[in-house]
């Protein structure tokens, strides 16, 4: 494991300026199932991509997406790789013989972050950005970068603009900062064709009848000339690395051949995320839906301009020689908690777990005219297809995974706590490591006051807080929290956890703990006649998402290995100060909306 050197931990002890924010329990993520229609295995299509030239490439590092432009339109122009912070990243080596090439970084040679199998690692902490790597092969070289422009042997013997890493999707641009969407396939892409170089985001030709997209509203004429029309679009996304908390979604690229759009009225298209199951080693849709959104009329843009004119023609019968318009299609969340007193909503967290690959399906096609532009995928985006589905249940795809030009407004909510292996303070000759049980382990003291790590009170390698890495900062620009904590109380009692306070000056440090916050509790004083007592936290974040180790809070005459030993406890026993019921005596969460009673007394959560 990565250990981080902290410039000072004594410094750190004595910092004053905690921000008191009041806790609250999390509410668990429910994704509500809907019956979907069956989806047939299929792969035909009329479109062929050269293969680019290989032999010095690496492939998309299994767990990130591509960071592309955003339904605004901004963006850069360096390709970008988008990371879970905290986790470990590894570019696959795609030369004949892998352990032959070496590896560097900006220039700098990064050989000894090589595998054995000659392949790169590297685990980043969040909020950061980071040249990508240059894999290199004798004469040649080739770096994620600009346009992922591929080589031809012989002709192309470098790429001079570099591409980066990024564990934050939000990157500086000339008038502010963009938020980067996360895209299946890269669509800065760019293939070889007869020497030369040209887009892989397209909006051209496909086999749908009457308008000539590739993916969206049009038909197809099969056997026995019977017409089948597309009801629906599907885009598969590769697994997260980390979990990733969905905002939502849209179409880059949208086309249409109606002025305004594809949408008018009080008309929707519903869009579903879906599972997706292995089936032989190839991706299928599955049967299960995780969230449903939807667009209305007030969801486009730039449709509704003869500018938006797209200058590409392929349309057939009533749209032969017509261009379409083109602009962007936003689908936002319709799955909502509704408090049963006041009637407002608010959206359903929709969280995608770590591992778990899922897809995106656009229906109601046969409702409205609406296209969706293509990336061609390269040989290192390692991504998956598109499907165009039919109202007879086939499904097409395009060979060489062309993809559906689809971005996520989405986040990787990655949350760390770690405990021992973290600093390099645990190799000093004078530090305890024979008593030392991690930096997640907090001693209170009798009266309350003071917060110390266990083992470390009256040393200079006293942190006096618990280290949690977060994919964001603590909070937002109104300072209301990202991250919240729940507490079990293991032994002793229940309620001496009065709330907690964190420091994130760490947060957006250059230098040592970029990432990291530092979280205290805030605790009572230990009763009389109570020896000792231990209580566990867990940090969650969007989504209720929780991080992937608790903090271990002990007071008074009990030992680290009493507080492990009894650190599962029913939930009957769970914390009953942390936990909110709205006015129907039903448990509910911190995203719940309306009047709630908390601790016997009634307050509106906003």
């Amino acid at each position: 494991m990565k250990k981080y050197l902290l410039m000072s931990v004594a410094a750190l002890a004595a910092t004053a300026g905690y921000a008191q924010v009041e806790k609250a329990s999390a509410q668990k993520m429910s994704a509500p199932k809907a019956a979907m229609q069956k989806f047939e295995r299929g792969n035909k299509g009329n479109m062929n991509v050269l293969k680019s030239y290989t032999n010095q490439t690496y492939y998309l590092p299994q767990g990130t997406y591509y960071g592309g432009w955003n339904k605004e339109g901004k963006g850069i122009g360096s390709a970008a790789i988008l990371a879970a912070p905290f986790t470990d990243v590894t570019f696959k080596n795609m030369m004949a013989k892998p352990t032959s090439g070496s590896w560097a970084m900006n220039g700098q040679d990064k050989s000894s972050l090589a595998t054995e199998e000659g392949d790169f690692m590297m685990s980043l902490s969040s909020n950061g950005m980071y040249y990508a790597p240059t894999l290199i092969n004798g004469q040649y070289d080739y770096t994620f970068g600009e346009n992922n422009l591929y080589y031809l042997k012989g002709q192309i013997k470098s790429l001079a603009s570099a591409g980066m890493v990024s564990t934050t999707n939000s990157i500086p641009v000339e008038d502010g900062y963009a938020v980067l969407p996360y895209y299946a396939m890269n669509d800065h892409g760019s293939s070889q064709n007869n020497s030369s170089v040209s887009s892989n985001t397209l909006v051209g030709y496909g086999f749908l009848e009457g308008t000539g997209y590739l993916f969206g509203a049009g038909s197809v004429t099969g056997e026995n000339n019977v017409v089948t029309k597309a009801v629906s679009a599907a885009q598969i996304f590769n697994a997260p690395g980390a979990d990733l908390y969905i905002e939502d979604f849209f179409l880059g690229g949208a086309l249409s051949f109606n002025l305004g759009g594809p949408i008018s009225g009080d008309q929707k298209i519903t869009a579903y995320i879906i599972n997706v199951e292995e089936v032989d080693g190839e991706y299928q849709l599955g049967k299960e839906t995780i969230a449903t959104f939807a667009a209305s009329v007030d969801d486009l843009s730039g449709f509704a301009s003869e500018d938006a004119i797209s200058g590409w023609s392929a349309g057939t019968g009533q749209y032969k020689g017509k261009s379409p318009y083109h602009g962007t299609v936003t689908f936002y969340n319709t799955d909502v908690d509704k408090d049963p007193l006041t009637g407002a909503e608010s959206p359903k967290p929709v969280v995608i777990p770590a591992g778990k690959p899922f897809a995106i399906v656009i229906s109601g096609l046969d409702q409205c005219d609406l296209g969706m532009s293509c990336i061609i995928a390269n040989d290192e985006d390692n991504g998956e297809r598109g499907m165009v589905i039919l109202e007879d249940g086939t499904s097409y795809s395009y060979q060489k995974r062309i993809g559906i030009r689809l971005g996520l407004d989405a986040i990787f909510e990655k949350i760390y706590v770690p405990s021992t292996g973290f600093l390099t303070y645990e190799s000093d000759p004078s530090f305890p490591s024979n008593k030392f049980h991690g930096w997640n382990v907090l001693r209170v003291s009798n009266d309350g006051q003071t917060v110390d790590t266990d083992e470390l009170s009256g040393t200079n390698f006293n942190a006096g807080a618990a280290f949690v890495g977060t994919s964001t900062a603590w909070v937002d620009d109104n300072d209301t929290p990202y991250y919240d904590i729940e507490v079990e109380y293991v032994e002793g009692g229940e309620g001496w956890i009065t709330g907690y306070q964190y420091d994130d000056h760490l947060y957006d440090a250059t230098e040592g703990l970029s990432g990291f916050n530092l979280l205290a509790p805030t605790c009572e004083a230990l009763p009389a006649g109570v020896k000792g007592r231990a209580a566990k936290i867990t940090v969650y974040g969007r989504g209720d998402v929780k991080a992937d180790n608790t903090i271990l809070v002990l007071q008074g005459d009990i030992d680290y290995t009493a507080g492990i030993d009894n650190a599962i406890v029913s939930k009957d026993n769970a914390n009953t100060s942390n936990r909110m019921f709205n006015l129907s005596g039903q448990e509910v969460g911190k995203n719940y909306k309306g009047v709630v009673v908390k601790n016997g007394k009634k307050f509106l959560n906003k």
